[in-house]
């Protein structure tokens, strides 16, 4: 059974470090460039310096490696399909290991099915850290205000950060809602399954109560934004005020410097 525990959308842990006290727009736009250069660098040398990097930032936002690798758990059929699908269908170039038809194992697939399931893994290394040292209402803020000018285009920015915020919070919800669902259902007797199979078959007496469970909550949300005199249109004020800091340019010198060497591994080194 899919574990909502191991999903880190949303589950914020409170700490005083470096990391946390960073502003949430720079953690943003951050999120987004590391992904990019993910994305459009295919190269070991990027990728080896990106995983040094993310270490070091595991260690200063004091994050356990041991919550971090509860994502590798949930995602290891993502890799696994990723890892194969790279290999059976890559161009047969470099070494070729086995034939069996048109089908090719060669060097240059496996080459790639690691290095395409190493960047799913990047990408999930990026998001949990910024989930895991920003608050779902600071990273709200942050989006509002990278996103403000965008008014001026008739673009609803209220309601964008408003959704955003609420879909950071339901999925601890629907975490909370699985362990009430599965242990009201031990209690009554109900054994787990074994087996791949078996635990695909034990999710189906999870899906319409979690489902109504999941409504329920909604309406209770809606209910409580209504009653706080939220209103579609109209502007709000924060709570915090974001500055930056001396951390916030050091930070963002870092990841400066990150693309300038990304920009020579991938024109200079190729």
């Amino acid at each position: 059974m899919f574990d909502f525990n191991s999903v880190l959308i949303g589950q914020y842990r409170p700490l005083d470090t470096p990391i946390h006290r960073l502003d949430p727009r720079i953690k943003i736009i951050w999120t987004v460039v590391v992904m990019a250069l993910v994305a459009f660098t295919l190269h070991p040398v990027l990728y080896a310096a990106l995983t040094v990097y993310f270490a070091l930032l595991t260690l200063l936002a004091r994050i356990s490696p041991t919550r971090l690798m509860t994502v590798i758990k949930t995602f290891l059929l993502l890799f696994g399909v990723t890892f194969v699908l790279h290999i059976l269908f890559s161009e047969p170039v470099g070494r070729i290991y086995v034939r069996i038809g048109g089908i090719a194992i060669s060097s240059h697939g496996l080459q790639n099915g690691l290095l395409y399931s190493y960047r799913i893994f990047l990408f999930l290394m990026a998001a949990s850290l910024v989930n895991l040292t920003t608050s779902p209402i600071d990273m709200t803020d942050g989006l509002l205000r990278l996103i403000k000018p965008l008014r001026k285009l008739h673009v609803p920015v209220g309601e964008i950060s408003m959704m955003v915020f609420v879909a950071l919070r339901f999925v601890p919800i629907l975490s909370e809602e699985v362990r009430a669902i599965r242990a009201a259902q031990l209690s009554r007797a109900l054994r787990p399954a074994r087996g791949p199979i078996g635990r695909i078959r034990s999710t189906v007496p999870l899906i319409l109560p979690l489902f109504a469970g999941a409504v329920r909550r909604a309406d209770h949300l809606a209910i409580a934004i209504e009653s706080r005199g939220y209103r579609r249109g109209v502007g709000r004020t924060s709570f915090t005020e974001f500055r930056l800091q001396t951390a916030d340019g050091v930070f963002a010198l870092i990841f400066v410097v990150l693309i300038l060497c990304t920009l020579i591994v991938k024109y200079g080194i190729d």
